[in-house]
């Protein structure tokens, strides 16, 4: 029952995306890295709802299962490392 719930939270959330950025749409100043924010917390969610499924499936050992948390927050990771990289650039070229 998880997975469907689950599933059913992704469809709702993805197909919520562009409500927070209905005022951007047709101006040049699109606020891209709270776009980036909310798209890896989604790919990080989904990446951990499928190592949950597989677990129920497979019944998966403990070695195995600690793998998962860190490969499901490697897309936030990258989006934070984007962002700070980005903000650490602007600030040393001004």
């Amino acid at each position: 029952m998880g997975v469907i719930c689950a599933a059913v939270y992704l469809i709702i959330m993805f197909m919520f995306i562009p409500v927070p950025f209905f005022e951007w749409i047709g101006f040049e100043s699109f606020p891209y890295a709270k776009l980036l924010a909310i798209l890896s917390g989604l790919i990080s969610i989904s990446t951990a709802i499928l190592p949950g499924f597989a677990d129920d499936m497979l019944d998966l050992r403990w070695r195995h299962k600690l793998l998962f948390p860190t490969l499901s927050s490697l897309p936030l990771l990258m989006a934070y490392y984007v962002l700070v990289y980005r903000l650490v650039e602007a600030w040393t070229h001004h």
